[in-house]
């Protein structure tokens, strides 16, 4: 097994094997709790692997794939909401970039609550299908944007998906305005780390479950844990403004769904008892703020 040479969130050394799940490692580290790829695809690999099989590869999607918009949509409906209830609270006036938009369910809802939204995706099926809606989407990537700021920069399930964070935080901040905002709901490495130690138990060389979509590898090269989040964000002139829990989404079965609702209800006792320590939330909403 390769080590990584440094942690993407902390950048300590200390990182071990935690597991391998489709032939791929992910390692942990040890001083902050981030969950790595190892070694880390570049964006060329990653951009491949999208093109080969993301859409319908069954540990990508939710329900096993093939895409459905409108059901993915559907599915991730409570996760865009509360995206646009932070948002609206953050008091952003200025113009609002969402990337990796995807088929717009994100953007429908912005727009419906009167915010001034735009999206960006790389996927010319997903564009296509937003535009049709008439939706403001376009296929380009953030490197792309160089024609405008905006006040806050915003996405759903992206973050895990980098293969390299300062520089694309460093994007992030040249096409802010002053104090302006990323607002991020990812999957995180706690939840992650737990049950893939618990249903394992402890032995590392099972191989790792898949946790609905926590483990998938090569996309998902990233599990960021807060402490991580913090020490990454500080580094490039941001400051972490506010940390929530997710809500859980409602896709499946009625008893996974039965069972999302559930781990909703832990979770906000849990969080309510002990806060970001907690670590049963399988995903949080970070709010960062450029300093400066």
């Amino acid at each position: 097994m390769m080590m990584a040479s440094s942690c993407v969130a902390c950048q300590s050394n200390a990182l071990s094997f935690f597991g391998t799940r489709l032939r791929h490692d992910y390692h942990v580290c040890d001083t902050c709790g981030t969950l790595q790829l190892c070694p880390m695809p570049t964006e060329a690999e990653l951009q491949a692997a999208y093109s080969l099989d993301y859409a319908a590869h069954a540990d990508a999607m939710h329900d096993a794939g093939p895409v459905d918009p409108i059901v993915l949509n559907r599915d991730h409906e409570r996760y865009h909401g509360r995206i646009v209830d932070v948002v609206k609270s953050c008091g952003i006036s200025g113009p609002i970039l969402e990337i990796g938009c995807g088929f717009g369910g994100l953007c429908s809802q912005a727009i419906r609550a009167g915010l001034p939204w735009e999206g960006v995706d790389l996927s010319e099926q997903a564009v296509a299908y937003c535009q049709k809606q008439g939706l403001p989407v376009r296929v380009a990537k953030l490197a792309d944007i160089n024609d405008k700021q905006y006040g806050a920069i915003v996405m759903c399930f992206v973050f895990e998906h980098l293969p390299e964070y300062d520089g694309f935080l460093s994007d992030c901040r040249q096409r802010l305005l002053p104090q302006g905002r990323i607002i991020t709901l990812h999957p995180t490495a706690p939840f992650a780390h737990f049950f893939g130690t618990l249903l394992r138990m402890g032995n590392t060389r099972r191989p790792l479950p898949r946790l609905d979509c926590s483990f998938v590898p090569p996309w998902h090269t990233t599990l960021l844990s807060v402490a991580g989040t913090r020490a990454m964000a500080a580094r490039n002139g941001f400051g972490v403004e506010r940390v929530m829990p997710s809500p859980t989404g409602r896709f499946g079965g009625i008893g996974r769904r039965t069972a999302q609702a559930v781990i909703q209800e832990v979770n906000r006792i849990g969080w309510s008892l002990v806060g970001e320590p907690w670590p049963l939330t399988p995903a949080h909403m970070v709010v960062m703020r450029a300093q400066g």
